[in-house]
């Protein structure tokens, strides 16, 4: 089966348990990226992103960890890199560690300043101590935020003092616009 344009005009390659380009598969031999067709057997739908298939809408976890990241003033990109129409719903702060620092300050973005967790004092929540917490995005159309212009990824934004330790994770629940 070759790729079909829905309605929208977005390239759809249909309804299988065989994904595209599979060797078994009855589907387009080489997909281009941002092909998606939905797989009958996991029940997803899915998009080429040009390597390798993805779920159009899925969670992810993304980990800021001192040992690793270090704790300088600045930007920290956790990754991935989310693509253009990138919907970001819901989804919650893991602390694991209580971070640690003098005066710092500590926010995470995607599309803008604080849009993910707001700036707070390390010294309070909701850095302080081990335990869960809310991010901005709350599953309401009104919290989601969606990348815009340029394609982004989740950072860590360190400031007023460099940090001395503390490791956490924010565990989102995002779609990507077809």
């Amino acid at each position: 089966m070759g790729t079909l344009v829905d309605n929208y005009g977005f390239p759809y390659s249909g309804t299988s348990a065989d994904r595209p380009g599979a060797a078994s598969s009855a589907h387009v031999a080489a997909p281009q990226e941002g092909v998606y067709y939905y797989d009958t057997t996991i029940g997803q739908l899915l998009i080429y992103d040009g390597t390798v298939w993805r779920a159009a809408a899925s969670p992810i976890t993304v980990t800021y960890d001192f040992d690793v990241d270090g704790g300088a003033q600045g930007t920290i990109a956790l990754g991935p890199v989310f693509p253009i129409g990138t919907i970001i719903q819901s989804g919650v702060l893991e602390v694991v560690t209580g971070l640690t620092g003098a005066t710092a300050t500590v926010g995470v973005q995607i599309q803008a300043a604080d849009d993910i967790i707001a700036d707070a004092a390390i010294s309070g929540a909701p850095w302080v101590s081990a335990g869960l917490a809310d991010i901005v995005p709350v599953g309401t159309a009104a919290t989601m935020k969606q990348v815009a212009t340029t394609a982004k990824q989740v950072s860590v934004v360190i400031t007023t003092a460099d940090l001395t330790a503390g490791k956490f994770h924010v565990h989102l629940n995002y779609s990507i616009a077809l």
